[in-house]
């Protein structure tokens, strides 16, 4: 079926094409070497429609032999007759050729479009052009070889024919073939063509179809007044009138066909010496004149069509793309108001300042945390606001958090005072600021800011708590080890008795537990302070303080005759962060690496660092006793000890503490197992030059 189907094509093209070679013999009667005015355009048309055909091999021979047989009936040489086969095969190969490669995506070249806008129709007028140039010169040097006629006389005509049938037929077959592609994509076949053709006529308003009847009948009544018998008249103005009309108010395919039908008549009439050029005594330069003519008023016709589509095109574009922004600009208009809704909702303050200090945006919860009148583009006013340090000092213009965070600097969290007529009593508000680019190139920060004062004040509370804390228990343990000792003394003078050694015994373990106390009560202030205290962060020399901690640990070894740890401290990248803190993190994370060691053991610890462009990653790997399978995780909660069993001492808060104090620099820690033995602690800080993202990072 799918071979069938193009040989069935390929036998209807041509006897439709065998008959428009015929009929030129009605068309010239002085000479029988023309193979009719529509064939050139038919063949053109026939190997469009088969392009994509696996036979079209079957179609290039049955043009050549159809042209053959048709120009042997009209009693053309057979020499000749193998020329003009030759020419038309050539012409229609250079025409599709071209056309594919000037308009691909027509009907016939490879697309399925019609004709859309005037491009296309110099598209095809120029492949025409040169398709005809070039049939037409080797058609009269075969016919002149064969010695038929001299016939490079009528080059001229010939060129001038075959180019107008080129264009008005193959534009017409174009049209055709894009709807019939259309309707075939949308139903699978043709069998309701007939259907769609009633339904779109009824669909067409009853004054266009009048407009289209009208057309008719006065392009009728128009041409036969013009081409009729008798003494020419100058009316030809008329028949350009009629194609004017058509091009400006109907389709382009009803131009098409129109074009064809007035181009036939216009040449039959006019070699049959009768119209507006009967004039011309020369059939040769009247045959020219009138087909010169046909394809002037087809090119008018379709520019006028096709601009016309084109502009409507356009304007439907427009109309879609106004509908199109209309939407967006909606859309944008709502997202912009749930946007100002959700802002206003914020229970923090906002704040937008650009480069010159001036106000661009604000909230409401803004002015009400501030408690003044806030107006966008003004300045702020430090001294009206009320807003100074906590300890009552001012605030300096150049140390203002938008300041600060416009002129590029790392910054943390911070905490001001806000103290005005409004806010008699004072508020404690923790401003975040952050330096954007919008989509001017002025730089703009953008600051947020809410009431601390209550978890400022609960945070001083705690504070002072773990002071009284701190006086109040260390104290008595103070006076208990110090008897405990005053008695461990006394009792190491009395001779070795039964009692006096369970004496000893009692006040040893009454020691030890005064011990463990004191390092309990310790961990806990340092467990709060790194929870709670303000950080100031820095440039911090981790490999200076790494080896500080490091040289410690070493005298305290030397002082108790432990093993004395070696460390491999490498040139660590510096952090930006806080000294005190950081400090505590070391030593926690070192201590840990020294006392969980094996008896007898000499303690190894190896400290390096990496740096990206956001934090510093610091690797502590020691050759210690361990993590127990599934604790890695567990040893950073509170109070958890991993060797409970074992004879370490500890309260369980030292990685708890670690943990606390990455996490409030905005980092990460985890513990994992040395491929040599023991474990490694990997925790990150930010860099000495942070990226924005990483100075937000760095909470208070």
């Amino acid at each position: 079926m799918r071979i069938r189907a193009p040989i069935y094509r390929t036998c209807g093209f041509a006897v439709l094409y065998l008959g428009a070679v015929l009929a030129g013999h009605l068309q010239v009667q002085v000479s029988d070497l023309f193979a009719g005015w529509l064939a050139p355009g038919v063949a053109a048309v026939w190997l469009c429609a088969q392009r994509q055909a696996t036979t079209r091999w079957v179609d290039a021979v049955a043009l050549f032999v159809t042209t053959v047989v048709g120009a042997a009936a009209l009693g053309v040489p057979l020499s000749a007759a193998v020329g003009l086969a030759v020419a038309q095969l050539v012409q229609v190969g250079v025409f599709l050729a071209l056309l594919a490669r000037w308009r691909p995506q027509l009907w016939g070249a490879g697309g399925d479009a019609g004709l859309r806008t005037p491009r296309d129709l110099w598209g095809l007028l120029g492949t025409a052009c040169v398709a005809a140039v070039a049939g037409s010169v080797l058609a009269t040097a075969g016919v002149w070889l064969a010695g038929a006629v001299d016939s490079w006389s009528l080059l001229a005509v010939m060129v001038t024919r075959n180019m107008s049938s080129l264009l008005i037929v193959t534009a017409l077959g174009i049209s055709l073939g894009h709807r019939v592609t259309e309707h075939r994509r949308r139903h699978g076949g043709l069998a309701d063509c007939r259907r769609d053709i009633r339904a779109a006529l009824r669909r067409t308003p009853t004054r266009r179809l009048g407009e289209y009847l009208a057309v008719i009948v006065c392009s009728t009544a128009v041409y036969a007044a013009v081409l009729a018998p008798g003494p020419p008249m100058p009316l030809t103005y008329l028949l350009m009138a009629v194609t004017v009309w058509e091009a400006v108010r109907l389709s382009t395919g009803y131009v098409a066909f129109a074009n064809l039908v007035q181009a036939t008549w216009t040449i039959v009439f006019t070699l049959r010496d009768q119209g507006p050029f009967s004039s011309i005594e020369s059939l040769p330069q009247r045959a020219m004149v009138g087909q010169g003519f046909v394809l002037f008023a087809a090119v008018v016709g379709l520019a006028l069509a096709l601009s016309r589509d084109e502009a409507a095109s356009l304007a439907h574009e427009l109309r879609a793309e106004r509908n199109t922004l209309a939407g967006e600009r909606d859309q944008h208009a709502r997202r912009a108001e749930l946007m100002g809704a959700v802002v206003d909702g914020m229970a923090d303050g906002l704040h937008v300042i650009d480069a010159r200090g001036r106000l661009l945006l604000h909230n409401r919860a803004a002015q009400a945390l501030i408690g003044v009148q806030l107006s966008t583009g003004a300045v702020p006013d430090v001294a009206t606001w009320g807003l100074s340090n906590l300890d009552g000092t001012p605030i300096a213009t150049q140390e203002m958090t938008y300041t600060r965070a416009l002129a590029g600097e790392p910054l943390a969290d911070r905490d001001m005072l806000v103290r005005n007529p409004a806010v008699p009593e004072g508020r404690i508000l923790n401003v975040r600021a952050t330096a954007l680019r919008a989509h001017t190139d002025e730089a703009q920060a953008i600051l947020l800011f809410n009431d601390v004062t209550a978890d400022r004040r609960h945070r001083d509370e705690l504070a002072t708590f773990a002071g009284v804390v701190a006086h109040d228990l260390l104290n008595p343990l103070t006076t208990i080890e110090g008897w405990t000792e005053a008695c461990q003394d006394i009792l190491a003078g009395l001779p070795d008795q039964p009692d006096v050694a369970q004496a000893r015994d009692a006040a040893a373990r009454v020691h030890r537990t005064a011990q463990r106390m004191r390092l309990l009560i310790t961990d806990l202030l340092a467990y709060t302070t790194a929870r709670h205290s303000e950080m100031s962060p820095e440039e911090v020399d981790l490999a200076g303080l790494a080896r500080d901690i490091g040289a410690a640990r070493v005298d305290t070894a030397t002082a108790t005759n432990a093993p004395v740890p070696r460390f491999d401290i490498d040139e660590l990248e510096p952090v930006f962060a806080d000294r005190v803190l950081v400090r505590q993190l070391l030593d926690n994370l070192i201590s840990n690496a020294v006392k969980y060691t094996a008896p007898g053991t000499t303690p190894r610890i190896a400290v390096r660092s990496a740096r990206t462009d956001a934090a510093v990653t610091v690797t502590i790997a020691d050759n210690g006793i361990g993590i127990p399978p599934g604790e890695h995780h567990a040893i950073f909660h509170r109070f958890h000890r991993a060797h409970a069993g074992a004879a370490y001492a500890g309260t369980g808060l030292g990685l708890a503490i670690c943990q606390r104090i990455v996490e409030r620099h905005g980092g990460t820690i985890h513990a994992e197992d040395n491929p040599t033995g023991g474990s490694r602690f990997v925790f990150t800080l930010p860099s000495v030059v942070p990226s924005a993202a990483a100075a937000e990072r760095v909470p208070s």
